[in-house]
């Protein structure tokens, strides 16, 4: 067992966005005008507070402001503030412990603060239409899901079973162990064998980006045309083998929470917005992308997340899952080149400060692609380095 537990969320974002939730210091004090103005450019909804404790009320909840640790959770208005202070205004949710007033239970909650044109895929609607049709799904139990009403008086909110910090939460990479990583993997690879025909029918929409769309739109990464040349040749080999499943859709390690058993860990998924039909080595590519940041590649968890994707018996099937995860990481490298960093390089009216910048991030992601993808390669599920 872990000696103490992680008090940590994940905070959304892309990547690693983590909080801590043992040390954060004190809620940063910004004037009233000075936040108002802030809250308004990023367009967070005004009267926030005020709704979310309407909805509260209305449905028979009271916050939590306490948690085990003895850490004061911080408001909604706290928490924009908290956001707009590290530079993190792109925030959508609020997330949160509520409880309820009959019953004392305790329950996460996901609560909309923007308008709904800021959602990411599916919204907090389709998330709870996952968990209510796709029983069995290593996630959270669904308890109830509260749409905005058309007044503004009430928020949109997802109300979920919450897993207590003394049972598991969210790791940093540096904190993921060979166990973790493999546990994550079958939990994938579980995932993956749901048939299509399991799924409900309006979860047949084809991906809204596929790999040939992104492809198509970063021919313009010809700054680098050797990672050009890797990817439509990845591209090229994945046909033979390509496969549509059911996907999380934004498997990163901040979106997985991992129970205190250090040799057998539990694994629940949350944040399922993106979820629905996706490309087999998608997840696989994104969890493993981000097990492997800040300097992890050749960590014990991430050769362990390897090991457990090709544990398979057959050279051709091990052939076939080391095309789907070359796929899922040339995925993960076009996404991030869309992420606007080369349009960037080719804007006339961008400084040289960033123009510098978003060279060396491009530079961070194609270094991190190569080694990854001569992992695969190399790699045997016998490997025993560690």
């Amino acid at each position: 067992m872990r000696e103490k537990p992680r008090f940590r969320i994940g905070a959304g974002g892309i990547g690693q966005e983590v909080i801590d939730l043992t040390d954060t210091g004190p809620v940063p004090q910004k004037s009233s005008e000075e936040l108002r103005e802030l809250r308004s450019k990023e367009e967070f909804f005004p009267d926030a507070q005020e709704r979310f404790e309407n909805t509260l009320e209305e449905h028979g909840y009271e916050p939590v402001r306490e948690l085990e640790n003895g850490y004061q959770y911080p408001t909604l208005d706290e928490w924009v503030a908290l956001k707009i202070e590290r530079g993190e205004g792109w925030a959508r949710a609020y997330p949160t412990f509520i409880r309820g007033k009959e019953t004392g239970e305790m329950y996460f909650a996901k609560v909309r603060i923007k308008p709904k044109e800021r959602q990411i895929g599916r919204g907090f609607a389709g998330e709870a239409d996952v968990l209510d049709n796709m029983k069995g799904l290593p996630a959270p139990r669904l308890i109830e899901y509260i749409p905005e009403d058309e007044h503004g008086k009430r928020l949109e909110m997802l109300v979920l079973e919450a897993i207590k910090f003394s049972e598991g939460s969210v790791l940093m990479p540096q904190e993921w162990t060979p166990a973790t990583a493999q546990n994550a993997v079958r939990t994938m690879k579980e995932m993956e064998k749901t048939s299509p025909d399991a799924l409900p029918e309006h979860f047949f929409e084809e991906p809204s980006e596929t790999f040939t769309s992104l492809l198509e739109r970063t021919r313009y990464a010809q700054n680098n045309p050797s990672m050009q040349t890797v990817l439509e040749a990845v591209a090229r080999q994945y046909e033979e083998y390509k496969q549509q499943v059911f996907v999380h859709g934004d498997m990163w390690p901040k979106n997985v929470i991992v129970g205190l058993d250090n040799d057998d860990p539990s694994i629940k998924l949350v944040d399922w917005e993106l979820a629905g039909l996706g490309y087999k080595g998608q997840d696989a590519g994104r969890l493993w992308w981000g097990i492997c940041a800040n300097n992890q590649i050749h960590s014990e968890a991430s050769y362990g997340f390897l090991r457990a994707y090709l544990e398979e018996l057959a050279t051709e099937e091990q052939t076939a899952r080391r095309a789907e995860l070359q796929f899922g990481v040339a995925y993960e490298v076009l996404w991030r080149l869309e992420d606007g960093k080369i349009a960037i390089l080719n804007n006339e009216e961008a400084s040289e400060y960033e123009i510098a910048r978003a060279r060396t991030e491009l530079e961070s992601i194609y270094k991190q692609a190569y080694s990854m993808l001569e992992m695969i390669k190399n790699t045997a599920p016998t490997d025993t380095r560690f």
